[in-house]
């Protein structure tokens, strides 16, 4: 039962959230097969972590702006192509008290900010009435900047973390629609992830890692 798996030692504090979002998205499909359209978003989060005091009691102010425009075109015998572009930034200032914990003994402090930019085209052919190619390429731009760090009597980590991260996306797929009601097919793609940084009182260390790869199939 779910009463039995409450942990009474539990230090790891309490998380209070709050989110507001706007997003806006136009329209305009003129007559003909060409379509365009954009979206907007803003996002604000405030989250705050209640822990017992020099244990981890955290203020983080995080912030997100992202624009879509998209080119589409369809033919009335199913084929079509996709262009366009999605650029985010986020940003993220946190402070945290960690005067308790040994390993530490002291403050943080972080402002990070990302970038991403990714260009996409994806363009669909009709091969037979019930099969359909489709191939899509999207490239990929990330930029992570991160600085501050702890300072403390037991241990001091200046951060200052500026990297950029790019990658070509390739996507292809098969659909057969062997009935109005059953579909099936093949996709393959290649997925990324950019690279980072964390800090481990633990070790000691700074610790960046690499961006990631895989295909799916």
């Amino acid at each position: 039962p779910y009463a039995e798996r409450r942990d009474t030692r539990a230090t790891y504090g309490i998380f209070v959230i709050t989110v507001d979002s706007l997003t806006g998205r136009l329209s305009y499909d003129p007559p003909g097969d060409f379509e365009a359209r954009g979206t907007v978003s803003y996002g604000r989060a405030d989250v705050r972590r209640h822990a017992p005091p020099g244990l981890g009691v955290m203020v983080t102010d995080a912030r997100d702006f992202s624009v879509e425009p998209v080119l589409a075109w369809r033919s009335s015998s199913g084929s079509g192509l996709t262009l366009g572009l999605h650029y985010t930034r986020a940003t993220l200032d946190q402070a945290i008290d960690l005067t308790t914990l040994a390993q530490v003994a002291g403050f943080g402090a972080f402002d990070d900010t990302q970038h991403s930019l990714g260009l996409f085209g994806e363009g669909s052919i009709v091969l037979a009435p019930n099969l359909t190619l489709t191939g899509g390429l999207r490239h990929q731009y990330d930029r992570q900047i991160r600085k501050g760090g702890l300072v403390g009597t037991a241990l001091t980590l200046p951060l200052d973390y500026a990297k950029s991260f790019s990658a070509w996306l390739p996507k292809v797929s098969l659909a057969w629609d062997i009935s109005p009601q059953w579909r099936i097919g093949a996709l393959v793609q290649r997925a990324s992830n950019p690279g980072g940084v964390n800090l481990n009182p633990a070790s000691r260390r700074i610790e960046t890692f690499d961006a990631e790869r895989l295909w799916d199939i």
